[in-house]
């Protein structure tokens, strides 16, 4: 703007003084006039006309196209060269003069003065409202170069400024500055000014808009003041808002382009600089140092700051506004400030120290090389319970890792300590390709305190160590592990760093420590060995092959009797399983043999898509007797059972066949419900499996309902063509009834139980020719295997009562025979009455005879 005003004042005196010789009067000024604006238009490139002009005395008003309006009145005086004049320039839109004054502006602009002197040296002093201040101005000139300026700017709105400078206005309020330039002479400047901005506002809004931030109300303040000597500027700045607080102070050279400035920052929250840093960070930040060099060449930023309250110093070299050298040293930094300033839960706290020394920022020639040291890191266990769920123990971390770079590889050695695992990495890293060719040793003691990683719920140490080569595309990890205290080895392929397909060879593994670290009791130990080719690992598609061989096996009785109540339950065993799979669904063949069992079952059918499973199996027990840590009774001799397993979702459906005891025994599982049925069993045989006493005889039917849950269920059987076999009741009744109740057939007995946990009560009825047995609420308890039950048997008409109590191997049995007696007192008594008396028994005898 200054130099639009001193071209247009010095073209006037140009017009004074080369036609003030010829133009005296107004006519001749009138005449000039069209001649005077031809030659504007020509020289000047914007559309103007001049409506007046008159020299004698002065009176010119020069309008634009777009209204702008610059009038001048005063007196000249040709002789002397000499003027005193007036001005007045009202311009309505500052982007319509760019061609003029080669400055892109916008919005209008008004000023008012007086330019008086000679043409050799005169002054402008005047008057603005730009940006709405209140603006005073001296100018003085000499051979038409301005030799010093003196300014003076009250209260200019800073939002116009903007405004003017087509700028956002993110910024409103006010700013004063004072300018006093003794000397514009570029080779030698020499003046000074004061920038004040009192009280400035951000535009909240604006900032909402065009950074995506949310900005607490702002208000800034700022003091400078520069003086210029030269082609210097020495200056110093204060700015403080409630963002942050910045302190400059130095020298720019203007010719060079040259600056040695001090710099102290100091900023409360860095979120709220993300429109200028880009950066997701927050907290304090305080920071100083130097700047040194020239700004389109070479700069040196010195500088320390207290980052994460660590001490640290950094050294920047930009070369054309590129960081070309970095050197940083971090001494003492808290990780949980770090974690905090990124925006991550703050899961660690502890000591940083980082040495960095990039020589080479260039994506394609990095060079340099870095050491980070974690020391004192320490978990913190209320942010790992609420962001992952886990409740760690004291965790202390350290680690090393130091680092080269050459170009887009680099070269790396990493070791991390703590007490849930020890890590060891060295390998190279190709940036450009994203390859490594890597070594890792790492060492876990606890599984369980990596489930916030692993997302498995899997116990106990595991040690693997091995090689990573490859890329994004393919990479191959191949390794070896002591998994369950084996010797394994592997092989795993990745595609976009996602696993595809694995082999693994596994030789000696702990059954017991595989129990352990999938949360087990430890029902057994033995040896695990196999071999696992998987092509596709996603679960709903596996595909390939796995073989195991359970060898050595033996359970632990005491883990049994406390998860399943079993009793001396150890068994010896070893087992194969053959599975293959294919797109998800696969087949498997299963053969365990046991020192109590065999279990063959081949053609499973597995879906792992649906989670179901379809097993037919054949068991093979061959001394039942072996089964005592399940049924808790003595059994004798031998079965072979035949069936299916079939699991799906919630459901659990087992079939059970077997052709024993002179008939058949189906069973059905449903979850806990149990259902049996048996046809034709020879009761004999079953008590002598059951090694009971030989009581009866007879073909066996029967039906069961119990379920495992509650331990409840009912039991209906029914026995054709039974005899009672001789026995202690027998034998008692032959005594004292002179019955002979073995040779009496029974067609059918009617069995009827209740079954509650261990205890069956069960109701009797059988029936032969000559007698009729009946029970009630008879109790068999298995667990104390005693007996107890009321019998009553009618032989001929005539009830005979029996109980039985105590051991089922040898229990008590009493009989009641009076009314038996009692029938038999009377009918001898009778029988010698009518060989007495014939049939003139007396009525004495009669009513004796009536006592029975």
């Amino acid at each position: 703007m200054k130099k639009f005003l001193l071209f247009l004042l010095g073209l006037l005196v140009l017009l004074v003084g080369g036609v003030a010789g010829l133009l005296f009067t107004r006519s001749g000024n009138e005449l000039a006039r069209p001649y005077i604006e031809k030659a504007l238009k020509e020289r000047l490139p914007v559309d103007l006309q001049l409506e007046r002009f008159s020299l004698f005395p002065v009176d010119i008003r020069l309008s634009l196209a777009d209204g702008s309006t610059i009038e001048v009145d005063g007196k000249i005086d040709p002789l002397k060269q000499a003027f005193d004049l007036n001005y007045s320039v009202r311009v309505k839109e500052l982007a319509n003069l760019k061609p003029l004054t080669n400055a892109d502006l916008q919005g209008p602009l008004n000023t008012d003065g007086r330019a008086y002197g000679v043409v050799q040296k005169f002054a402008v002093e005047g008057e603005s409202d730009v940006a709405q201040s209140d603006t005073s101005y001296r100018v003085q000139i000499v051979d038409l170069d301005p030799k010093f300026v003196v300014a003076q700017v009250k209260q200019a709105r800073i939002e116009k400024l903007l405004h003017m400078v087509k700028q956002p206005q993110f910024i409103y309020g006010r700013a004063d500055l004072d300018a006093n330039l003794t000397d514009l002479n570029p080779d030698h400047l020499k003046g000074n000014f004061d920038l004040l901005v009192k009280r400035a506002v951000v535009n909240r809004r604006l900032m909402k808009k065009n950074f995506k931030v949310n900005l607490p109300k702002t208000v800034i303040r700022s003091a400078t003041k520069a003086k210029l000597v030269g082609q210097k500027i020495t200056f110093a700045s204060k700015t403080n808002s409630n963002l942050l607080k910045l302190d400059l102070k130095g020298v720019f050279n203007v010719k060079g382009k040259a600056i040695n400035m001090k710099y102290n920052m100091k900023v409360g929250r860095l979120e709220l600089l993300k429109p200028i840093t880009q950066a997701p960070l927050r907290g304090p930040l305080n920071t100083s140092g130097s700047v040194r060099g020239r700004l389109e060449g070479d700069l040196k930023i010195v500088g320390v700051s207290d980052i994460a309250k660590s001490r640290t110093d950094y050294n920047v070299e930009i070369v054309k506004g590129k960081p070309r050298k970095v050197i940083a040293n971090m001494q003492k930094a808290r990780i949980e400030k770090l974690l905090y300033m990124v925006e991550q839960p703050q899961f660690l706290s502890g000591i940083l120290n980082l040495k960095a020394n990039l020589t080479s920022l260039d994506p394609k020639r990095l060079k340099g090389d870095f050491t980070v040291k974690i020391d004192r890191g320490v978990v913190n266990r209320t942010v790992m319970k609420r962001s992952f769920g886990v409740d760690l123990p004291k965790t202390v971390i350290r680690s090393l890792t130091k680092a080269k770079l050459a170009g887009e590889k680099v070269t790396f050695a990493s070791k991390t300590n703590s007490n849930l695992l020890k890590l060891d990495l060295k390998g190279l890293f190709n940036a450009r390709k994203e390859s490594t060719a890597m070594e890792y040793d790492l060492k876990i003691g606890k599984l369980e305190l990596l489930k916030p990683i692993t997302k498995a719920d899997l116990r106990g140490p595991l040690n693997t160590k091995g090689k990573v080569h490859g890329d994004k595309r393919k990479m191959k990890v191949s390794g070896s592990s002591d998994l369950a205290g084996s010797q394994t080895t592997y092989t795993l392929l990745l595609k976009e760093y996602k696993p595809t397909s694995v082999q693994a060879t596994i030789n000696g593994a702990r059954l017991s420590k595989l129990l352990y670290m999938v949360y087990e009791p430890i029902y057994a130990e033995g040896k695990i060995d196999g071999t696992l080719h998987l092509t596709n690992l996603d679960p709903a598609h596996l595909t390939g092959k796995i073989d195991l061989n359970v060898r050595d096996g033996v359970t632990k009785p005491t883990v049994l009797k406390k998860e399943f109540d079993f009793e001396q339950a150890r068994i010896t065993f070893h087992a194969t399983n053959k599975l293959h799979f294919q797109d998800g669904k696969g087949q498997s063949d299963l053969h365990l043999v046991s020192s109590v069992a065999d279990l063959v079952a081949k053609d499973s059918l597995i879906d792992l898509g649906k989670g179901s499973l379809k097993a037919p199996y054949t068991l093979t027990v061959p001394d039942l007797n072996k089964l005592y840590f399940v049924t808790k009774r003595h059994l004798k001799g031998k079965i072979r059972v035949n069936g299916e397993i079939d699991k799906e979702k919630d459901r659990l459906l087992v079939t059970a066949h077997s052709n024993t005891l002179g008939g058949k025994v189906d069973l059905r599982l449903l979850n806990d419900d149990l259902t049996a049925h048996l046809k034709g069993i020879q009761f004999t045989a079953l008590t002598d499996m059951l090694l009971y006493p030989r009581v009866f005889t007879s073909s066996l039917d029967a039906d069961l309902r119990y379920n495992l849950a509650s331990k409840k269920g009912n039991l209906l059987a029914q026995a054709f063509d039974g005899r009672i076999l001789p026995n202690q009741l027998s034998f008692l009744l032959a005594q004292m009834a002179k019955f002979d109740i073995t040779k009496e057939i029974y067609k059918k007995t009617t069995l009827t139980s209740r079954i509650e946990d261990q205890k069956i009560i069960s109701d009797l009825d059988m029936k032969s020719r000559l007698t009729h047995i009946v029970s009630q609420d008879a109790l068999l308890d298995l667990k104390r295997n005693q007996v107890y039950a009321k019998l009553q048997i009618d032989i001929q008409g005539r009830p005979v009562y029996v109980k039985i109590k105590g051991d089922v191997q040898q229990p008590k049995i009493t009989l009641d025979v009076k009314s038996l007696f009692k029938s038999r007192v009377k009918k001898e008594l009778n029988k010698r009455l009518e060989k007495e008396f014939g049939d003139k028994i007396p009525d004495v005898a009669k009513e004796i005879m009536n006592l029975f």
